[in-house]
């Protein structure tokens, strides 16, 4: 009797180990989806963003196919629909940061404001997502009806010290 308690045991050793192989296993599979999962959702997102469009000019809502263009065509529009403030001072940094929509921070990693996370650029799947990381990162610091070039200075966005002279250069030539 004692050795089939003994095997039983054994058994219920052997299979518990079993599943914490096969439960480890899953996880790590699962654990690769989700870093594709980010790029998977933020395609869907384009796509839908091309859905809606569709459907809002069925329905009369916003036209959002501005974000299906590049940056240099669809970043003004963006702007003024995310209500970005100053939003010509906005655009004039992104052609500054990019260096007119051509540098590789733009064209492979989608980022116009040349943001960064710890040491890094940051990179994005569309260029979309930067523009709604600018904002997010504005508007914890913007002050209503402040001099939005004395905000980027107060706020030391740039290292260089003569950014918002070229900011005003560029801007001076756009409009």
């Amino acid at each position: 009797m004692e050795e089939k308690k003994d095997i039983w045991a054994y058994v219920g050793i052997t299979l518990g180990g079993i599943l914490l192989i096969v439960f480890i296993l899953t996880s790590i599979s699962h654990a690769k989806r989700l870093d594709n999962l980010e790029k998977e959702v933020n395609y869907v997102e384009i796509i839908l963003d091309s859905h809606t469009r569709t459907l809002d000019s069925l329905t009369g809502g916003p036209d959002t196919s501005f974000f299906l263009k590049s940056p240099k065509d669809g970043l003004m529009d963006a702007l003024l629909y995310l209500e970005i403030p100053h939003p010509k001072i906005v655009y004039t940094q992104a052609i500054l940061e990019t260096g007119w929509f051509t540098s590789k921070g733009c064209t492979k990693d989608n980022n116009l404001f040349g943001l960064y996370k710890g040491k890094h650029h940051k990179k994005y799947n569309h260029w979309k997502e930067n523009v709604r990381d600018y904002k997010k990162f504005i508007s914890s610091k913007y002050r209503p009806h402040e001099d939005y070039y004395m905000f980027l200075k107060r706020i030391n966005y740039a290292e260089d010290p003569n950014y918002n002279s070229k900011l005003k250069q560029i801007y001076k030539k756009v409009f």
